[in-house]
């Protein structure tokens, strides 16, 4: 199921799109590339816009203007092309319950042309990806959410597509159906595929996102680089080390180093801002644990993604 990523072709590619129902615009002027072999987080509240992206990507909205491409192939002029290319989860999963899990991948495998033999090969491979093979002739009635979540997965990837395009794949799940998730997206992304993957479960994305894309009010605020981002709005490296006993009395300790951008000492505990360059930062706790500081605990302020969703779409100054 591996593919080839010898084309610089984007595997996503949105341009200017717009879409309006009546006199609401859902999207506006939209525009973001993902390249191929990047897990895409797609971040915004309720009514943002995701959704209505997705399907337009996956051919099942036309957008109002602009133009939607995978690989180089358009969704509205050439959905078919897209089709064969793409797999979409969509945020609610669709079922024929009395069906079992074999029997419900070998009626999609069949709608995509496999014959019997060779469909059956595919969906033993898919299902020991997902983890589904101990429970292949179980009924879909009887799954927890977290298992019909993986069998919505494991149905997009009948036809081994380049690009999957998931909307809220683990909405609803218990933390351990959303980690054993989360590992089988970054199996899936070591074969090869592209996933565009929408969630409010910021934190996980961090996890697993190379890239993101912030949208809010159908606009888009950025799309990026997510370690680019972070950087950005966070520019230094800050460590935060508390300590026990009185501070320094030399609080000026730190001036002379050219790695050490600005500190600030409290009762107890100091904040010292490093050079982004700064990758070796041991120096700091061995230099003021010579100068008689007694250290309690190091450790890194980390911009969040919710911070970093919160500022970019003006929910915090």
């Amino acid at each position: 199921m591996a593919i080839s990523q010898t084309s610089k072709t984007p595997a996503i590619k949105v341009i200017d799109i717009s879409m309006r129902y009546g006199a609401q615009l859902a999207l506006r002027h939209l525009s973001f590339e993902v390249p191929p072999g990047e897990i895409y987080g797609f971040i915004g509240p309720n009514g943002a816009g995701k959704t209505t992206t997705m399907r337009i990507l996956a051919t099942l909205l036309a957008p109002t203007s602009g133009e939607a491409f995978v690989f180089g192939y358009s969704s509205t002029r050439e959905p078919d092309e897209v089709r064969r290319r793409m797999g979409f989860m969509p945020d609610v999963f669709q079922a024929y319950y009395d069906l079992s899990v074999i029997d419900y991948l070998r009626f999609f495998a069949s709608a995509y042309g496999f014959e019997f033999s060779e469909g059956d090969q595919i969906i033993a491979d898919i299902l020991s990806l997902t983890e589904l093979d101990n429970i292949k002739n179980k009924r879909i009635t009887g799954l927890s959410r977290g298992m019909k979540q993986r069998l919505s997965l494991a149905r997009v990837l009948v036809h081994n597509p380049q690009v999957l395009i998931l909307d809220e794949p683990a909405s609803g799940l218990d933390p351990r159906a959303r980690m054993e998730l989360q590992s089988i997206l970054l199996e899936l992304q070591k074969m090869g595929k592209t996933i565009l993957i929408s969630s409010h479960i910021l934190a996980e994305l961090k996890e697993i996102c190379t890239s993101i894309g912030i949208i809010e009010e159908g606009e888009m605020k950025y799309s990026g680089s997510l370690q680019r981002a972070l950087q950005t709005l966070k520019p230094y490296r800050e460590l935060r080390i508390e300590f026990s006993g009185p501070p320094l009395e030399n609080k000026d300790v730190l001036c002379e180093y050219s790695q050490i951008v600005s500190y600030k000492w409290s009762d107890s505990s100091i904040v010292v801002q490093l050079s982004p360059s700064c990758d070796d930062v041991s120096f700091l706790p061995k230099l003021l644990i010579d100068k008689g500081l007694r250290i309690q605990t190091i450790s890194e302020n980390k911009l969040k993604l919710e911070e970093l969703f919160l500022r970019m779409t003006g929910g915090e100054d």
